[in-house]
């Protein structure tokens, strides 16, 4: 299934919105499609939920929010549709700026510029080369492009050309062969980043002109590996997840665990 929006919505390939309550086994079927749950009756789209159990407290917020974020789109049939999962190993915060930028609802300096809103540069605040839009501060700008590497180089897995969201769920399915919670916690690390990522930017827009070149030397990558062992360790729970092993091999700490 397909969304459509009169909304700036862009869903990339088949990457939509996870119904968080699934993962919470509050739905009767969690493997439902798109068609299942959101469906047009009497002229208007609307959810046909199935709870196994009564969304109560955080779940009910979740579901709240879900409805404000979805209220208005349309289905247009295609050969297959599916929810995208959250990744429950990292924080809600971090899980919601993935599907922000995943659905270019981020507010770089493109968008910005789109809805009228003065910008006296294009450019991308971090190399200040070429035009922002969301693959390029989140993938392809060159300081960035040297942080994933990194975080590939740290896993090591080859480096892929990473142009898009979409990209990161590719390079997820090379780990995942070999274990699903080291495809998870892989997972994490890319969401992470996406984080640190941007977090980085808004760090050098809102800095003072003669502080903004010294924050975009920056190496983020230790950052990165700090937050993700903090995030994923506090919620995964498991055994053997100690930072020695994660800074050094941080497969060996997945594998460990299982």
């Amino acid at each position: 299934m397909k969304l459509h929006s009169p909304s700036v919505f862009q869903f990339l390939g088949r990457h939509v919105l996870f119904l968080r309550i699934c993962i919470d086994k509050k739905e009767n079927n969690p493997n439902c499609y798109i068609r299942d749950r959101w469906v047009l009756a009497n002229g208007n789209w609307g959810g046909c939920w199935s709870w196994r159990i009564q969304p109560r407290g955080r779940s009910a917020s979740e579901h709240d929010t879900l409805l404000s974020i979805i209220n208005g789109l349309s289905l247009v049939s295609e050969e297959s549709d599916g929810w995208k999962c959250w990744n429950s190993w990292v924080p809600r915060k971090v899980n919601v700026f993935n599907w922000r930028a995943l659905n270019d609802r981020t507010p770089h300096i493109s968008n910005l510029d789109k809805r009228g809103i003065d910008i006296h540069s294009l450019l991308c605040p971090i190399c200040e080369t070429e035009v922002e839009d969301i693959n390029h501060i989140m993938f392809n700008c060159p300081k960035v492009k040297a942080v994933w590497s990194k975080c590939y180089d740290w896993w090591g897995i080859p480096t892929p050309e990473i142009s898009s969201a979409i990209n990161i769920g590719s390079s997820n399915i090379m780990v995942q062969e070999g274990n699903k919670d080291v495809a998870k916690i892989f997972h994490g690390v890319c969401l992470v980043t996406l984080w640190a990522v941007w977090s980085w930017r808004n760090r050098v827009v809102h800095a003072l002109n003669e502080c903004k070149q010294k924050i975009r030397n920056e190496d983020i990558f230790s950052q990165i590996q700090i937050l993700s062992f903090l995030w994923i360790s506090n919620r995964c729970k498991l055994i053997g997840f100690n930072w020695s092993i994660w800074v050094n091999n941080p497969k060996a700490v997945a594998g460990a665990i299982t």
